[in-house]
């Protein structure tokens, strides 16, 4: 059984692929306590589902006949996410799969192999992260942004030098764009270009 917060249908707010229609499927949990978490753990719904139960809702969620990308998030995914869970979702017809994970943890041999994720999304919270999950298998590294955090984040890709998208998206509120977090975000990617802007385009879009 999965411990799961929330499946839901939607558009992706973050990152490259933004505007994207995906299926959302958010686990209960973490190994981190962030005080800008947008899904803090303590609260909201927690469910109990079998693998089945999860794909069926997956399935329910979208329009029929159109198979679309499945995104793992959370929480902390890789607590929970395991190969089994995609093999259940293959026989369902779902190939497609992303990641959103705090980079904390590594991929397990048996779920690389089986998911062959389309894309990863790596969210460094604080300087522990697994290398090679960094450094390889990464497409993008997304950095909660705000001014303090600049030379912890600039510190984290000059020592682990990843090989994917930088982003640095600005914390906002829970339900309000922080626009003067927003604007110290936009000057930090001028001065450093190498770095793009990824607002939680979802809250301006008034959508979950």
């Amino acid at each position: 059984m999965y411990k799961i917060h929330e499946i839901f249908y939607s558009l992706q707010g973050e990152g490259e692929n933004v505007g994207k229609a995906t299926v959302f499927v958010r686990f209960w949990g973490c190994n981190l306590s962030c005080s800008f978490c947008d899904t803090p753990q303590s609260k909201g719904e927690k469910r109990s589902l079998s693998a089945e139960d999860i794909w069926k809702e997956v399935r329910a969620s979208h329009p029929k006949g159109l198979l679309s990308t499945v995104c793992f998030t959370g929480g902390e995914p890789l607590l929970q996410l395991d190969a089994e869970l995609i093999q259940v979702g293959k026989a369902y017809g779902y190939r497609s799969f992303t990641l959103e994970t705090n980079g904390t943890l590594s991929l397990s041999d048996p779920l690389r192999t089986e998911a062959r994720f389309f894309w990863i999304t790596v969210s460094p919270k604080n300087g522990h992260v697994d290398p090679r999950l960094v450094r390889i298998e990464a497409d993008e590294i997304r950095f909660p942004f705000t001014e303090e955090r600049q030379e912890e984040i600039l510190y984290f890709v000059l020592s682990h030098r990843p090989n994917a998208s930088l982003y640095v998206s600005p914390i906002n509120e829970m339900r309000r764009v922080d626009l003067k977090n927003v604007q110290a975000a936009v000057r930090f990617c001028l001065d450093y270009p190498q770095f793009r802007l990824s607002t939680q385009m979802h809250k301006l879009w008034r959508i979950k």
